[in-house]
Parts: structure tokens; sequence; C-alpha cells
């Protein structure tokens, strides 16, 4: 490894780590050599960039250590892999880890397989027993080595994954879609609400002025369906993105604006021709417009305006991908075993997983995703909740109360508006106390489907912790919603305040009762409703009865009970 920040010149493959890493990042030699391998490398990417890797090694320097594998031919630079190594682990990632979309090394085309087989060679003589792993090589990656058997090609798993692209021009799908009638209504309908702009974010101090919003939202949609919330969960995440805007010609950020609201945004990366679905999302409060779809239509226009000839949807992930995608291309994922063994466990999962996905065929996806917002319970707590489960089957019974105030009478309620109301950032404090909770996952995706509905959430969060959140809905209508949810024939012209949560350290505060005080007021303001039920667990009634007074009264109660299997719903009103 080198001794020295000096611009490196000996011929043949070198490992630069650490301080002498840094050292070299900041050579402006080194720097000019970089673009230029970059610019004569065809499958290279904007992740393989300089300004790429020295934004991400400098925000990422905490927890990951540079690690430069370059090769010279005599004094030209004619190979680079840029990697990090995770402090922590020891693990060796390529600069930007998940966050880089395409991972690959630099190579002239007369060195494209020889410089990465001898940099495994160097890779695995200084790290012996680890592993590399590529995701995802672009399209006309050099990967022959890979399959040919021999030498490295031996100890590589090589899988392909599909790219789904959106072709981009005056002629393309994406126009004859936006003249499309209900693209067109959706479009008119937002522009009655406010005026509707794409803006393209062009410094940092343009993305930062959105960039907690688009955190927001992009926290609560992973969240519910991924169990995952990349900004939160990466405290540097912001920060890096920040950093990317400052480096000229990778990122691409736009922002769908509804008056002064962010609809919908996109934050991703410029390759070439192509920019792509990156950091992509939009707000749960106006989900009836499909301002995600509205966004990719209009965004796809104005690329296309900018010259670009493809919009990248990305490989894997959600099914709209494959929905909004015209034609697609081959990607790669590429993991290397330096230990033998190591190789002969990672074959054998690629086995079963292929034999996984032709069995689930288009299922795998859904079914994945289900399973991670399950998540993961620990192997102690699965005999207790086998059992919980038997005895539910067995027996089991929910009693579920409901109150009713007319509007006139919820008017004259003080609301003393100390909850927030729609308040994202809230619910993202979340986290489950007991067993019994609901996951954070399952507690986000109900609350983002609720927030689409056009439901409202009314929250608490003190140092951190959400102590309370309560829910203003309006009720389902038509038979097979009532099914879904309680069976429960709804007064017309009403709304629900319902699903009061408390955390552990909000007892003893009157919050509920507290919040259904707000949560009445506001109602009562809402057009059109003339009648406010409440619906509470039975051993959560004592909150409608801290109001006091003769504006609440009891309407009913539904009973579930399910006996050996069978499920039954009877309901009892009152006077």
């Amino acid at each position: 490894m080198s001794t020295s920040g000096t611009l490196p010149r000996r011929s043949g493959v070198q490992l630069i780590q650490g301080n002498d890493a840094d050292a070299l990042l900041k050579d402006a030699d080194f720097q000019s050599a970089w673009s230029e391998l970059a610019a004569v490398c065809s499958w290279g990417t904007s992740c393989q960039t300089w300004g790429f890797a020295e934004a991400w090694l400098s925000v990422y320097h905490a927890t990951h250590e540079g690690l430069l594998v370059i090769a010279y031919d005599e004094s030209r630079l004619v190979g680079l892999l840029p990697l990090a190594v995770e402090r922590a682990s020891g693990s060796l990632v390529h600069v930007g880890a998940h966050q880089a979309e395409y991972q690959v090394w630099l190579a002239t085309a007369a060195n494209a397989e020889s410089f990465i087989e001898e940099a495994l060679d160097a890779l695995a003589t200084a790290y012996p027993g680890r592993r590399l792993e590529l995701q995802h090589l672009p399209p006309g990656s050099p990967v022959g080595w890979c399959r040919s058997g021999k030498g490295w090609g031996a100890s590589a798993v090589l899988r392909e994954k599909k790219r789904p692209l959106l072709a981009l021009g005056p002629n393309s799908p994406v126009e004859e879609s936006l003249r499309k009638k209900s693209n067109k209504s959706r479009i008119n309908r937002l522009k009655k609400i406010a005026p509707i702009r794409l803006v393209q974010a062009h410094t940092r101090e343009q993305l930062a002025a959105v960039l907690e919003t688009i955190a927001d939202y992009c926290d609560l949609r992973q969240g519910a369906i991924n169990a995952s919330l990349p900004f939160r969960d990466d405290p540097c995440k912001k920060e890096f993105c920040l950093r990317l805007m400052d480096k000229p010609g990778i990122t691409h950020a736009s922002v769908l604006m509804l008056g002064d609201t962010v609809l919908a945004a996109n934050i991703g990366l410029i390759n070439r021709t192509s920019v792509s679905l990156g950091i992509v999302v939009h707000s749960p409060f106006l989900a009836e417009h499909s301002p995600g779809k509205m966004l990719i239509l209009m965004l796809a226009r104005e690329l296309g305006q900018q010259g670009f000839t493809d919009f990248d949807l990305t490989p894997g992930g959600d099914m709209y991908k494959d929905r909004s995608a015209d034609h697609a291309d081959q990607v790669y994922v590429l993991r290397v075993c330096f230990d033998h063994r190591d190789y002969l466990r990672e074959a054998a999962k690629e086995r079963i997983r292929q034999a996984a996905s032709h069995v689930l065929g288009r299922h795998g996806p859904r079914l994945a995703a289900r399973v991670r917002q399950i998540g993961r319970p620990s192997w102690s707590s699965l005999p207790a909740r086998a059992a919980r489960m038997l005895i539910r089957t067995v027996y089991d019974r929910e009693d579920t109360r409901y109150y009713v105030v007319s509007s006139e009478q919820a008017r004259q309620i003080e609301g003393r508006s100390m909850f927030r109301v729609n308040c994202i950032a809230d619910l993202l404090c979340y986290e489950p106390v007991n067993r019994a909770d609901r996951s954070k996952s399952q507690f986000l995706l109900e609350a983002s489907q609720r927030l689409e509905a056009g439901g409202q959430v009314y929250t608490l969060v003190e140092n951190g912790i959400l102590l309370h959140c309560g829910w203003i809905s309006l009720p389902p209508k038509g038979d097979a919603d009532r099914r879904k949810s309680d069976a429960l024939e709804y007064p017309p012209d009403s709304c629900l305040l319902w699903d009061d949560y408390t955390h552990p350290e909000g007892h003893g505060r009157r919050l509920p009762g507290l919040s259904l005080e707000q949560r009445l007021h506001d109602a009562a303001m809402l057009p059109g409703v003339k009648t406010i039920l409440i619906k509470v667990e039975a051993d959560e009634s004592r909150a409608a009865d801290g109001l006091g007074g003769a504006e609440i009264r009891y309407f009913g109660t539904l009973t579930r009970e399910t006996r050996f299997g069978t499920k039954h719903c009877r309901l009892s009103f009152g006077q």
C-alpha cells in the first residue's frame, strides 16, 4: 500500500488506503487523471466519478475509510475501483455503499477485464477471507471473466437484473400519456387547489429549503413498505445529498410544487444521457391526485426538453416502475468471495434464490415486502406468539364502544391546540413498547393509508418520544368497506374520532381527553359534518368520560367474538 499522498506513477495495481487515499483525493493531478479515465470508460456512471467519491468519503469519514484500487500503465491511469472499508466490520464496499445505485470499476478498453482481475488479486491478498459485492454493474460492464469458470470467474456469483427505462423526447410515450384525458384532469384538479410547477434545484441552498419535507415523506413511505427509515437511520444522508449539489453534473434534483407545498420530488443522478429515479417521494395528503405519477410524467417531459434520452427507473423496487417503463436493459449483481467456502455458500444461496424466484414469479417482491412489514421477531418470542394466536382462535372477545356528539355541541368545546396536526415527523417517532404493540412498520403503513384517505392525525412528541396520537377520519362507505372495518352503519354526514395511542410515559396526563377536546373542536369545523362519532376500545372508554357534561352520549357497543375459529359480531345500542 502507498505510504505517501503524492500521485503514484508505478505500473500495475496499487491499493491506496486511509490517510493516503484522503491525500490522493485532494491531488489536482490525480483528480484530472480520474476525470479523464471516467470520460473514456463507456460503462462508468456518476457513482465512479471523483466528485461522488469525494463527497461520500468526506461525509462518511467517521464510519468508512477510503480505499482506492488504481493501476497505471507508465504514467497513464488505466484502471480505478473506488472502495471503502467499513470501520466497524472491516467489510469492503463500493464508495457510496447502498447509496451508489451503480457500482463498477473504471478502465480503459484495453484493460477492461485484466484490471479487475489484478485488482481482485491485490484485494484478496490484503483482505483474506473477505468478499466484494458490486451492485448494480451497469449495461456494457465487462463481465466475460465472471462466466469463464477460470481464475476469479470460479469465485464469482453473477446475477442478471432488469433495469426499466422510459424513453424521452418529442415523440416519446411520455407526451402521449400527458395528453390523456385522465392525466389532464388530474393536473387541472390540482391547479384548482393552487398553481402547480416543476422546479429544479441547482444549489445546495435550494435543495436544503425542501429537504426536511422530502426526508419525512421518504421515511414515512419506506418505513411503511420496507421497514426502514433512510434519513433517520442515517444522520449523514441529508448532508451527503447537499454535498452532491456542490459537485456539478452529478445530481438532478426536481420538486413538483403545489403553491408553497412540496407535492412530490426526485433526487437522482445524471449518467451521461439519462437521469435516474433516486430518492423519489410524494405527499400522502394529496394521494388521490396521483402526485407520484404526475411527477414522473412532468419530470420526464422536462428531461426530454433538456436533451436527455432516457429516464432511468433503476433496477428492482416497486411494481410501478415496470408500469411506467416502455423498455428495459440488463444490469448485474456481482459477488466475489476471497474464501472458497464462502463462495460455495453464496453459490448455493443463489441457486435457492433462483428456484424461489421461479416458483413465486411476480408475487415474490410483494411477499418480500410483506415479510419486511411484519418485522423480524426473535426466536424466543415465537412460542408466546403462537400460544396467543391459538388461544384467540379458540376464544377471543373485543368490545368497541361508540360515543356521539353533534357538531353544534362540539363547537362549544375549547380546543387547546397542544397537539400538532398531520405532522409526519411526529409519527416517525413512534416505537413499540410492548409485545402487543403494532410494529413500527405496521404503524407507519396504517398512518400512510389513513393520511392518503384524507384522515387527520393529532400528535404530541416530547424528547423524541411519541407520547400520544389520535385520528379524525371519514367513516368507511359502502358494504364492502364496512365489512373491512367494523360493520357499523354510520350516521350520514358524520366523521370518526378513533385509534388513540398513548405511550406509557404519557399516562396520568389526561392526554386522551385533551386530544379528544382538540379533535372534537376541529371536527365540528369540517364542512358537511353534522355528527361526530368517537370510537374507543372498552379499556379506553375513560377518555370520553374525561370530557364530562352532556355533550357526549353513549351510542353503542360493537362486540366481536371468536369461538373455535368462527367469528361472531353483534351490536348493542344505548338509549
